[in-house]
């Protein structure tokens, strides 16, 4: 019987060091990790939220996670739950979300159903990963494809009038 009390504390000491590990994982990491409920209350917040979104956790968890959603983007909300409440996960989506002080971000989102021990659905997991530089990287590179392309067009235009300069001079 001792033993076995032995053997179960060391189980439970190793459970609650793997749980504060995974923990500390998800509080120290710069993409924001967020956990809710099926109505969308916000249930966790770490500190890659806090940088990311500039609310701190105090702040977010408990209310609506439409705090952080744009209005325009609030039906693709609902169609994230409708997608996890049929236990189907969401690979790196783009959307935008707000920040505290009004700043729109381009975020790239994962999302998963978080489960019961009976694997019943009891809420929804949420990493977001801030991609506005990428973004505006991209927007920058297709400015810059329509100048060249401008550019090449008119310099085709060109060249099609100085050839047809040519053949009249050739034919004076």
């Amino acid at each position: 019987v001792l033993i076995s009390g032995i053997s179960d504390f060391t189980i439970y000491k190793k459970d609650e060091d793997y749980n504060r590990h995974l923990a500390s994982i998800v509080e120290n990491s710069d993409d924001a990790i967020i956990s809710e409920s099926l109505d969308g209350t916000i249930k966790s917040w770490n500190n890659g939220c806090e940088k990311m979104f500039g609310y701190t956790a105090k702040e977010a968890v408990g209310k609506n996670i439409s705090l952080i959603i744009p209005r325009e983007y609030s039906s693709s909300g609902k169609k994230i739950l409708e997608r996890v409440r049929q236990n189907k996960m969401i690979d790196h989506y783009e959307t935008v979300r707000n920040k505290k002080n009004g700043e729109q971000i381009y975020v790239s989102l994962t999302v998963s159903p978080l489960k019961d021990e009976a694997g019943n659905i009891i809420g929804i997991s949420k990493i977001a990963r801030d991609i506005t530089s990428r973004k505006k990287f991209e927007g920058d590179l297709i400015e810059a494809n329509k100048e060249l392309a401008f550019q090449n067009k008119e310099k085709e235009k060109r060249a099609a009038e100085l050839i047809i300069a040519n053949k009249e001079l050739a034919f004076q």
